[in-house]
């Protein structure tokens, strides 16, 4: 993955991941938040749940997939508030690859940058 952005959204702000192979484009975003600083915590947080629980692959409860419309999402809930929403897949395949490289991304950028 190339890395991750912070962007505002109207009076709110959001994180995204961006692979390296997706021309810039992002896996997904987070749920908004009403801060940078929130945003980065929430960030921050994120990146704990997926690492410290060994998030790779759809068999974790704080993931869910949903198909909607002939397409697939996935998306990261905790204490049943949703982190972060992918966008949309053609295949179930597809959309389990982004989960996993979700987690491949956020332990090598972990390593990378020394975050916590």
């Amino acid at each position: 993955m190339r890395g991750y952005r912070i962007k505002q959204e109207n009076e709110n702000w959001c994180f995204e991941l961006i692979p390296s192979n997706n021309n810039n484009q992002p896996i997904g975003r987070s749920s908004l938040c009403s801060t940078k600083e929130e945003c980065m915590e929430r960030l921050k947080f994120f990146r704990r749940l997926i690492i410290e629980n060994r998030i790779s692959d759809e068999n974790s409860p704080f993931i869910s997939i949903s198909k909607q419309l002939d397409r697939f999402t996935f998306c990261y809930i905790c204490n049943g508030d949703k982190i972060y929403e992918s966008n949309a897949y053609w295949q179930k395949a597809s959309c389990k690859k982004g989960i996993s490289a979700i987690y491949k991304y956020l332990d090598e950028y972990t390593l990378r940058q020394n975050i916590s």
